[in-house]
This record gives structure tokens, sequence and C-alpha cells, in this order.
């Protein structure tokens, strides 16, 4: 199997680093997180083991080619430009991942991707880059993968269950979700809590839930993601345990959210709490929480630029 990784930033970087141990891999990204890729490859550190990767890297996207599967693991907010630039490539692509924190990602694709060929991945793993070409991972379980946009029949999505075998094989544990719509709104609630309360805060998401008044702001978060995924969907949470499991799980982890803010980057705001806020807005929810959050990060962003 032939594939792309476009956006080699921490998360794409792991998941092609991994994939390459069975595949042919060719990641894509900045020079300057490529380049000591290409040099002395990709180590990933994780509690203390560590493992080096070879995968093939690039900073710009290949002239020509085919790849059973590309990857679009950039930002939120890059998905289109990305998404874009792989349309316009000269490239075969038999099916499309979109690896990225987000809701309504699959939106913003051009035509030139038939829908029963685009494919979600909801990536639960901490990780961040600990020097050059060196990743720090915390595991958070297994990828979830599913079609959002193709119409499918009841009993399950044979062509999702063959890819999750696929990525499973690389040894990347990966599940082919029943309902791929479903677990978006699901990972969408979760992040949209502990990504926020740990960038206002600076703590780790071990620390999240030990600080009273700041488990306090998750569960107001929480509670208002699974009132509007009830309106607006018809989906049922129950919500507040799995949060504390996704920070127990990621304990040292400082999430992208956080990072961003400290390096006076863009951050995913608007693609998490401001998602969620405006479907709360259509559906007539009130969701002061994350209006607050989504208000404080926003002029947070940039702070720390030069």
């Amino acid at each position: 199997m032939r594939i792309l990784v476009f956006g080699a930033g921490a998360a794409g970087a792991l998941f092609g680093g991994f994939l390459s141990a069975a595949y042919r891999v060719l990641l894509v990204g900045r020079p300057e997180r490529i380049d000591p890729v290409r040099t002395g490859g990709l180590l990933v550190r994780s509690g203390k083991e560590e493992e080096r990767f070879r995968p093939g890297a690039a900073a710009v996207l290949p002239a020509e080619g085919t790849f059973d599967l590309a990857v679009i693991a950039v930002k939120a907010f890059d998905l289109e430009g990305a998404a874009r630039a792989l349309a316009e490539a000269n490239l075969r692509v038999g099916r499309l991942l979109l690896l990225q924190n987000g809701f309504g990602n699959e939106a913003l694709l051009p035509d030139a991707f038939p829908a029963h060929s685009v494919y979600r991945g909801l990536l639960y793993d901490g990780v961040s880059w600990e020097g050059p070409g060196t990743l720090l991972r915390h595991e958070g379980g297994p990828l979830r993968i599913g079609r959002p946009l193709a119409d499918l029949p009841p009993g399950g999505d044979p062509e999702a269950e063959d890819l999750a075998r696929s990525l499973s094989a690389a040894g990347w544990e990966t599940i082919a979700a029943g309902d791929i719509r479903r677990e978006i709104w699901r990972k969408l609630i979760v992040n949209a809590a502990v990504n926020p309360a740990g960038a206002l805060t600076g703590l780790p998401n071990g620390e999240l839930i030990r600080r009273p008044a700041v488990r306090r702001l998750l569960g107001a978060l929480v509670e208002e993601g699974e009132r509007t995924a009830l309106a607006a969907a018809g989906y049922r949470f129950d919500l507040m345990e799995k949060v504390e499991e996704a920070a127990r799980r990621t304990a040292a982890n400082r999430n992208s959210m956080l990072l961003d803010l400290e390096r006076g980057r863009r951050t995913e705001i608007d693609f998490l709490n401001g998602a969620l806020l405006r479907a709360a807005r259509e559906q007539g929810v009130d969701a002061p929480a994350n209006e607050a959050v989504v208000a404080l990060v926003k002029a947070m962003e940039g702070k720390g630029k030069d």
C-alpha cells in the first residue's frame, strides 16, 4: 500500500511513521519538521519505550504518482487549502482520510473527492514534538474511522472495515465506527472541554480533573455539548466520565490548543467550541460556558507573536 500524509505536524508524522513499518509512506510537511526525518528518521517516545521509523519525507507534494490512501493531517483551519492543493496535484488517490480535530470538516472538501472515498479519522492520542525528528506520544485509544458523506446501508461498512484492518496490520489499532457521525459528536464534546480548559489554565490534562474549579468548567462545557448534540442530531451522551478517562490516560500531555497559544499561533477553537456554539444557537440551546471560552481563547490568540 502506498500512503501519502499531507501535513506532517506532530499527529501526521506520528501516524505516518507507524504506518511506514508496513507500507510505503511519504510525509509532506514544513522543511523544519521534514528535514530531520529525512536525514535521521522519526523517533517516537512513549513512556519508557522508543521506536524509530523511516518514512519517506518531502517538503512539497510529488509531481505525480498513485496513492492508495492520502491522509490530510493539517490543522482544521488549513484543511480547505490543503484539500484544494491535493485536488489540483497530478496525483491519483484511492481513499482520502481526514485526520484533524473539528466538526463539519468534510464540507470544506472540493468536489474532486467523491463522497464514497472520504473517511474521517478520530485520533485520541496526545502527541507533541520533543525535538527535531522526535515525538512524545501519550496513547489515548484506537483510531476510529468511517465515511460520513457516504450513503451506507445498515449493518456496517465493509470498505471502512477493510481500511481499519490495513491500518491495524501496520501497528495502529483502528476501529471502523458503526456511526461515524455519532463518534464525531462524541469527540467534539470531549475536545471542546479538555482543550480550552488546558489552554486557558496552562495545565496538563491530568491536572484538569484534580482542580475542583476546572472540573466544574469541564462539566459545564460537556453538559452544553450534550444538550446541543441531542437537539441537533438526536444523540444522547453521558460523557463526563469519558472526559475524566481521557484526561487520566493522557495525564502528562499539554494539549495542542495550549501549545498553540504559547507559541502565538492560531488555535482550532473555531472548529471545536466555535462549531459547537454555532450548532447550539441554531437549535436555541444556551451555551454560555462555550461562549466564554471561545471569547477568551480568541482574545489570547497571537499574544506570543513577535
